[in-house]
């Protein structure tokens, strides 16, 4: 029978073919499973790169174009309430420009010029100069109607360029002042002086009392400027920002490239160049893909090599400006040498599988299982699978040499993807989780839990470790934060979570029952470990802290960011009640949030517009039938929407947001002005005028010449005014209170403690401030005449007074009874509703002739 041949393959080539691409598929794999975990990687980094950088512009962009208006509001208020203007006399207008300008607006240094431009074509500026001076710019009668560029301030400094066809009507940015009809940013133009910069000017026009218009003010930014605070973006590396107008238009880029076309440019000379034609390379390969604004970053293209990454946002404003704000990044600026790294690796692995290669025409048998093992471990990588335990050892050296470098290539590679998942999953300083970190483990518990996590969130806060911070020194306050995280960490529960979310914030979340008592328990639980001091550096510092406390289940959706909020709301509750103290999340208090929120931005524009009054409530004398010898002025805010703000919800935001310095000193003087009118009018001369001082505004630099400055402008003598400062905030600020009560005593004014009885104050600490008077808290009147402890508490504070040799004041009186219980008990002053409510001094009658109230 005839044999069929068939070919067979040789011996070598059936062991060196299924070897070789076992060895092939294992590279392929483990190189497919770098570059999809190097994308996502590099997605998320250019996601937070970029969003920080376009969020930071966004924010900074807008105070610095803020700043422009709030000149012209003042510019604008003070002409038309102080009548600064008048037709062919610029001197108060030129006086009240240069005081702005020396002022608080000196460190603006994004304002170029200010300067008010009259309809008879009268114009006054003053322009900063880089040399850190100011040049005087003037054109009416005084400069024969043509425009002087004088040297300095003043218009005795010497003229350095002169221009008799200037006229500020013609010029853009006054037509457009008038064409707006309101505060407007002008079209980008060029100066008309000897610099000729490129300039967008903010303008409002002026008016008269009757509401027409007088002329336009104005306050010039360089687009110079824009592009320097650019430029000074951290993390930017190579990459750029830049803004431009609705036309495509450069109006200013970070880095040093102009942004004007130059006499060699297809564009005319001195015109803004299109994002195409821009001398930087990324600007010029971002130009074709800016049509529309994203809300993310996208790849778009590639550039000498590297991929780019771009994101544009909108940024408009209701005066006018219709920009987009755009970052562009390189590959290797978001991701470092990751890339080349990995490459350097991937190569590595192939000289290894070809060594391998090789071995196995030697040694099959043995080495069959080790690359086997070996395909099923970079399976195992290019699913993401980084925490496999090394491969073990085999007993062929070459096939050893193998199974070792695969192990080593694992080991570097994943270590090299840990490197850079670390830079955001965890806080540099601390090493605990940061917030993206806490977020991403808790959502990672919640897939692998059936039933969904309940957990349990405690925010945080240190109590003044700003003022820590500049104490001990910024080094110091690393080392103190480490140590607070360490023993949050160290106290933590085994499956709780620590995390620093912020500065000086950290975040405790633990697995167990959202319930009321649980909360409490954590909260309380945080509260004590601050108990002890902590050790920054070679010092020990004692920190105290709030709690915000919120828990319930994980949203699959929001995850841990909407219970981290919630506690947030709860900390800042907490910081209102003052240091240590806990506070666990009620749904109100996020409507109450953004309520503060709105009332504390409104307060400035409020007081400006006239929306704050006062109203007096009397003070009576009991041992003289009642008579009335004072009055205390109490604050109002009348809101042209919600109505009558309650004093109590309004005055602590005050406080807390600073706003009661501004608030406060218009108090004082507009109370001392009301007062001294009455005395002139021959109200009694003993008439005594109590106003509330917060201790902010006591303890602030410069108040005691704020009290002297109201006292002389209003006429009223220092004797009839007693300044009334709350017993619990003196307990824990007294000592920095303690100087300015005694220079006030000193100027002559009295001193009384609010609300005695309420801050826990003993008579060894009254004894070190200096006061003249008490006034009794209403809670202790209204149980006088029911309750026996309420009496003897009022009786005790009697004699309080006596000891000290003060006057005391009796707050709420609202019954005859309580007022004649008062008399007997030996107080001889009160007010409350019994003798009169708080009404505006225009509706009292002269208190010498008031009807004399019995009390009792």
């Amino acid at each position: 029978m005839l044999q069929s041949h068939v070919r067979r393959l040789s011996l070598r080539t059936a062991i060196m073919l299924p070897f070789a691409t076992l060895m092939l598929v294992s590279v392929a794999l483990m190189g497919y499973a770098a570059h999809v975990s190097y994308e996502r990687l590099l997605t998320e980094q250019s996601q937070r790169v970029i969003g920080g950088l376009t969020s930071r512009t966004h924010g900074v962009l807008s105070h610095f174009l803020d700043a422009p208006y709030a000149i012209l509001r003042v510019m604008r208020q003070e002409i038309l309430f102080d009548d600064l203007y008048t037709p062919g006399d610029m001197t108060r207008i030129e006086n009240k420009i240069r005081s702005l300008y020396n002022g608080a607006f000196i460190d603006l240094q994004q304002i170029n010029v200010i300067g008010y431009a009259t309809q008879q074509g009268e114009w006054f500026g003053l322009r900063r100069e880089a040399g850190g001076g100011f040049a005087a710019m003037v054109r009416d009668k005084r400069s024969d109607w043509e425009l002087r560029i004088h040297a300095g301030d003043s218009l005795n400094s010497p003229i350095i360029a002169r221009y008799p066809d200037y006229d500020p009507r013609k010029r853009p940015w006054y037509q457009d002042g008038l064409a707006k009809n309101g505060p407007a940013w002008t079209s980008i133009y060029s100066n008309y002086d000897e610099k000729q910069e490129i300039t967008i000017s903010a303008t409002a026009p002026s008016l008269d009392a009757g509401g027409v218009v007088q002329g336009i003010v104005v306050a010039d930014v360089k687009l110079e400027g824009i592009s320097r605070f650019l430029s000074d973006a951290p993390d930017l590396g190579r990459g750029a920002i830049f803004i431009i107008d609705a036309q495509g238009r450069l109006v200013a880029q970070s880095g040093n490239s102009p942004i004007l076309a130059s006499s060699s440019d297809t564009e005319t000379l001195g015109t803004r160049l299109l994002a195409r034609d821009s001398h930087h390379p990324l600007v010029r390969a971002a130009a074709p893909f800016l049509g529309e604004a994203t809300d993310s970053a996208r790849e778009i293209t590639r550039n000498e090599g590297e991929r780019l990454f771009l994101r544009v946002t909108s940024y408009t404003d209701p005066r006018g400006l219709d920009w987009r704000i755009a970052v562009v990044m390189n590959e290797s600026d978001l991701i470092g040498s990751l890339r080349g790294e990995i490459q350097a690796t991937l190569w590595g692995v192939m000289a290894i599988a070809l060594l391998g290669v090789v071995v196995g025409l030697v040694l099959l048998q043995l080495i069959i299982q080790p690359i086997l093992r070996t395909a099923r471990a970079a399976n195992s990588l290019a699913r993401g699978e980084w925490r496999n335990e090394p491969m073990p050892g085999v007993s062929l050296r070459e096939t050893a040499q193998l199974v070792d470098a695969f192990n080593d290539m694992s080991v570097r590679l994943r270590r090299s993807f840990q490197e850079l998942r670390d830079r955001i999953v965890r806080d540099p300083l601390t090493s605990l989780l940061s917030r993206s970190g806490l977020c991403e483990t808790l959502a990672e518990r919640d897939q692998s839990a059936s039933d969904g996590n309940v957990i349990v969130v405690a925010l945080i806060g240190l109590d003044g470790f700003r003022g820590i911070n500049n104490s001990i020194g910024h080094g110091a306050g690393d080392a103190l934060l480490s140590s607070i995280a360490n023993r949050l960490a160290i106290h933590c529960p085994e499956d709780g979570l620590v995390a620093r979310v912020e500065g000086d914030e950290f975040a405790v979340v633990l697995s167990g029952p959202a319930t009321t008592e649980t909360m409490e328990s954590v909260g309380q639980w945080a509260l004590d470990l601050f108990a002890a001091p902590f050790r920054a550096g070679d010092d020990e510092v004692v920190v105290s802290a709030c709690v915000g406390v919120a828990g319930g289940a994980l949203d699959r959706q929001d995850g841990v960011e909407a219970h981290l909020r919630h506690a947030s709301v709860a900390l800042t509750e907490a910081k209102r009640r003052g240091p240590r103290t806990s506070r666990l999340f009620e749904p109100d208090m996020m409507s109450k949030s953004m309520e503060r929120t709105r009332l504390i931005a409104e307060m400035a524009p409020a007081l400006a517009r006239g929306e704050f009054h006062l109203v007096y409530q009397p003070v009576v004398d009991l041992s003289r039938g009642g008579r009335v010898v004072g009055a205390e002025a109490l604050l109002r805010w009348r809101h042209p929407r919600s109505g009558m703000i309650p004093p109590d919800l309004f005055i602590p935001l005050a406080e807390e947001s600073g706003q009661i310095l501004a608030i406060g000193d218009w108090v004082l003087r507009t109370a001392c002005h009301d007062v001294a009118t009455r005395l002139h009018r021959g109200w009694p001369i003993d008439f005594d005028l109590h106003v509330n001082v917060s201790v902010r505004q006591l303890i602030q630099s410069g108040f005691v010449e704020t009290v002297e400055a109201a006292l002389a402008s209003s006429g009223l003598p220092a004797d009839n005014l007693t300044l009334e400062i709350t017993e619990s905030s003196l307990a824990t600020d007294g000592l920095l209170a303690s100087d300015a009560l005694t220079r006030l005593r000193d100027l002559g004014a009295r001193v009384a403690i609010d609300d005695f009885g309420t801050g826990y104050s003993s008579l060894s600490y009254l004894t070190s401030l200096p006061f003249d008077g008490l006034k009794i808290d209403r809670s202790f009147i209204n149980g006088m005449t029911e309750n026996g402890q309420a009496r003897t508490i009022v009786h005790s504070i009697v004699g309080i007074a006596r000891s000290f040799d003060v006057h005391l004041v009796a707050e709420g009186v609202e019954t005859p009874e309580q007022a004649a219980a008062l008399r007997d008990l030996g107080c001889e002053r009160a007010q409350g509703y019994l003798f009169g409510r708080p009404v505006p001094l225009d509706d009292w009658t002269d208190p010498a002739h008031r009807p004399q109230l019995a009390a009792g």
